[in-house]
């Protein structure tokens, strides 16, 4: 739930409350929820910036006639309207149907599939998890083709994810670690045998508010995390297919600088936690022109680079105003290598790291 949001929601809830019908309110909601979980063409339309707010309370109604109230719709998107940032109108929606099961003591979750729950499994999943957390729980159902197969539930501050795509993310995770290979076709045996081990049954991996968090501003390469408890300073996180690295530990949020582009990220997105500080690959391949291996990235670096030591890019963080130029500042305790001039080498990626991170701060 944003924050932005999460405040309309609760105003429209007073309104609700005001005419005496939350129950109609909910009723509508609930069912224009459903109805974009199940479409991806009128998820599209509905969250698009091409389109006016009455051509998508029309686009609504042709979608559910007569079962849609238009005054409660009209209500909704003079609301929404009022909120001075894109793309809010689902968020709304789903921040409206959170807050009135809050409001009765019931959390509200979403189950990820790749094909529709029919009602008696999204029942019974339900009732595990009700079970499970000692609360009501009540379920939405989202279509994700991307987990491939296998189902996701996130409520509240807990994920379990029993999806394939995870189970397939685990193991190739594991191959990576394996450099013990006598020739690609020990490899290629290797695979084969863990993919007939990969047991695709009942295996859920769970996880918490400790290593799991939610997107709640990106701005300009910067983004405002909630959750993520054990985040570490300078930690690498995932949010989708994209990287973030810590910056700043508050109280009760994190602050990450994007590291690829934030036109995929929005808020709600899910962030994970990797345990990885973030490093830089050093070793005596390393020549002057260390821009070209920053340019390139870390990853390309490898592959040219013998690496003889990763040297940590250590951390110091202090409150500030985020419009300071003198955010952070990068230190050099590390790992220490044998060989002076790979020290030396690395510093220099440090150093430019350092420089390049420092302007894109100065431009907040």
């Amino acid at each position: 739930m944003s924050l932005d949001t999460k405040r309309y929601a609760q105003n429209l809830m007073e309104l609700a409350r005001q005419e005496r019908r939350e129950e109609e309110y909910f009723q509508q909601f609930r069912m224009v929820n459903d109805g974009i979980n199940r479409s991806e063409e009128l998820r599209d339309y509905i969250d698009s910036n091409h389109y006016t707010s009455l051509q998508k309370r029309n686009r609504l109604a042709e979608v559910f006639g007569n079962a849609l109230d238009m005054n409660i719709m009209n209500t909704f998107f003079l609301i929404n309207n009022t909120i001075n940032k894109s793309h809010t109108e689902i968020q709304l929606i789903h921040d409206f149907i959170e807050h009135y099961y809050h409001l009765r003591g019931t959390l509200f979750g979403t189950a990820y599939s790749v094909r529709e729950l029919d009602e008696q499994s999204i029942l019974d999943l339900e009732k595990a998890i009700s079970d499970r957390l000692n609360h009501p729980v009540r379920l939405e159902n989202k279509l994700d083709e991307e987990l491939i197969g296998g189902i996701k539930v996130v409520v509240d501050d807990y994920v379990w994810d029993g999806s394939y795509k995870t189970r397939l993310k685990n193991m190739r995770e594991e191959l990576l670690k394996d450099e013990n290979f006598d020739g690609e076709e020990e490899f290629g045996e290797t695979i084969k045998a863990k993919i007939r081990k990969l047991d695709l049954g009942e295996k859920v991996e769970l996880r918490t508010s400790d290593t799991v968090g939610y997107v709640d501003v990106v701005a300009d390469g910067i983004v405002k995390i909630r959750g993520l408890k054990k985040a570490m300073a300078g930690e690498l996180l995932q949010i989708g297919e994209s990287v973030a690295m810590v910056m700043n530990l508050e109280e009760d949020s994190i602050g990450a600088v994007l590291l690829g582009n934030e036109k995929r990220i929005v808020e709600g997105d899910q962030v994970i936690t990797t345990g990885k500080i973030v490093e830089v690959p050093v070793g005596d391949d390393l020549d002057d022109d260390v821009e070209e291996y920053l340019v390139l990235g870390i990853e390309a670096v490898s592959e040219h680079v013998k690496v003889v030591a990763d040297r940590v890019l250590g951390i110091e963080f202090y409150a500030v105003d985020e419009r300071q130029t003198d955010l952070f500042r990068i230190g050099h305790a590390c790992d220490r290598a044998s060989d002076d001039d790979v020290i030396r080498y690395g510093e220099q990626l440090i150093t430019l790291f350092h420089a390049h991170v420092n302007k894109l701060f100065r431009s907040h």
